[in-house]
């Protein structure tokens, strides 16, 4: 309200209250009422905005990393919200709890330890380090969602928040009692948290635990119990505790316990891991996107000088080379591919390909070329081993786009689905994490009910060369 030269009787007129409630609450001696403060937040966040100068709107469009009014205002909103259950849960405002810096509970539900979790330091974009010890897969799914923030979630981030440090050790161990969702979990993790600096550990000390640590702000502690009950609760903000804790966590965070490695694309071609992965024995691919892996010769070309005015660093004679042996791959060796039904659907409507990790629209023209070439390789190739999954795998993470990974015996990598081409290639960086993925695969390819074989591929690839003719023929007749 003060960089926004937002006074209080100004607010309160815009809220329709009394000038001593508002000045009730920006000095902290009372609480909106509970009931009202979802309306409330909106409509202060709303007011806050509408006043700004344009130099102030500026900053604060720095400050929060948004590019408009209307996400300000849900900023902002979360602002509020964060910062009001935080207030409550200390207690009544004033009080003498509200400002103790370290509690203790003998017991919490897991709902109400994932909320003291949430304390406003995170709501920084920038100079914000996290640590946290989460035995993660021994959860039930609905605190796993909790824990994650995917509840609900119906779109992936757009803005890299680099300034935003998370570092997270899970116990492995616990994948198997549930390896295919807990597979699909973990890639959701990753592509939920891809716009930010997240690392993820393999550590068996995170066995029945749950620590997160803001550094220099907050920690909170316990003991995973069944039942979803913590037991042994504490929480500090004292700065000390917290600066101790969160350096002694960071030791156990090494390259050697490190689950996924990120990288580029174009790292890879440059090193050679991007042909040790077409190359590699006993390949699997989850196809979420139509990828370059599938791309006729001709079509290759047109393509691959728009990839090159956008990453002039790449030799384009060695990318030449690569297409000629992923094309010799794709004709003669056998690879076991399961592709996502909104695969096909999305490239016939849309027309964006990855190619590379860059997504180009291709016009309806490209996409006839290259559908009809996957056509003439499942002809051709009879070891090409395909299967359509219907729907989403998982109920839970229906609304979240689907990953894109490739397994092989000696280098496999995750494509994560977000709409920036930045910050979402992960290899996959322990035999552990890979081995519980080629569990997961296999798991879907032979048990699960909604995968249809090769025959219904190659319909649903005809259905999908006679869909884009339509569309092509609509195109070419509107004025």
């Amino acid at each position: 309200m003060t960089m926004a030269d937002l006074k209080n009787s100004t607010l309160a007129r815009a809220l329709q209250y009394d000038v001593s409630y508002i000045s009730k609450w920006t000095s902290g001696r009372v609480l909106p009422a509970e009931k009202n403060t979802e309306k409330l937040f909106h409509e202060i966040s709303h007011c806050i905005v509408s006043s700004m100068s344009d130099e102030c709107r500026k900053h604060f469009y720095l400050e929060y990393q948004v590019e408009n009014d209307q996400t300000l205002e849900q900023a902002i909103f979360d602002n509020l919200d964060t910062e009001y259950a935080y207030v409550r849960d200390r207690g009544e405002p004033g009080s003498a709890d509200s400002g103790v810096k370290t509690s203790f509970f003998p017991e919490l539900t897991l709902p109400q330890f994932i909320a003291k979790m949430r304390h406003p330091d995170l709501r920084k974009v920038k100079d914000l380090e996290v640590v946290a010890v989460i035995d993660i897969l021994r959860l039930d799914h609905d605190y796993q969602l909790m824990i994650a923030e995917l509840e609900n979630r119906r779109s992936v981030a757009t803005l890299n928040y680099p300034g935003v440090h998370f570092s997270m050790m899970i116990n492995l161990d616990n994948i198997e009692k549930d390896v295919t969702y807990n597979a699909v979990f973990l890639m959701n993790l990753l592509t939920n948290l891809s716009n930010v600096d997240f690392q993820i550990y393999g550590n068996s000390q995170a066995m029945g635990k749950i620590v997160f640590t803001v550094k220099d702000a907050y920690c909170i502690s316990g003991m995973i119990v069944t039942g979803g009950h913590c037991l042994a609760v504490s929480t500090s903000e004292d700065k000390a505790i917290c600066g101790a804790m969160y350096s002694r966590l960071k030791t156990f965070c090494t390259k050697e316990a490190l689950l996924v490695r990120k990288t580029t694309v174009e790292e890879m071609l440059s090193n050679h891991d991007y042909i040790q992965s077409v190359l590699s024995h006993n390949p699997q691919w989850l196809i979420g996107r139509m990828t370059e892996h599938l791309v006729p010769e001709d079509l290759y070309e047109e393509l691959a000088v728009v990839y090159g005015q956008q990453n002039p660093s790449v030799k384009m004679d060695e990318l030449r080379k690569i297409h000629t042996l992923t094309k010799s791959v794709t004709e003669e060796a056998a690879i076991q591919i399961l592709i996502h039904e909104d695969a096909f659907l999305n490239f016939a409507v849309s027309g964006v390909l990855d190619f590379y990790n860059y997504k180009i629209t291709l016009t309806p023209e490209q996409r006839l070329k290259y559908m009809r070439n996957l056509l003439i390789l499942l002809e051709k190739n009879p070891k090409l081993d395909i299967k359509l999954i219907r729907g989403g795998l998982i109920t839970d993470f229906q609304h979240i786009p689907n990953p894109t990974l490739f397994l092989t015996n000696a280098l496999s990598y995750l494509r994560l689905e977000r709409k920036g081409n930045t910050n979402n290639i992960s290899i996959l960086n322990k035999i552990s994490i890979r081995d519980a993925f080629r569990r997961f695969f296999q798991d879907v390819w032979t048990n699960y009910e909604d995968v249809e074989g090769r025959d219904i591929v190659l319909e649903t690839t005809r259905h999908m060369i006679r869909s884009i003719e339509i569309l092509d023929r609509v195109d070419s007749q509107e004025p």
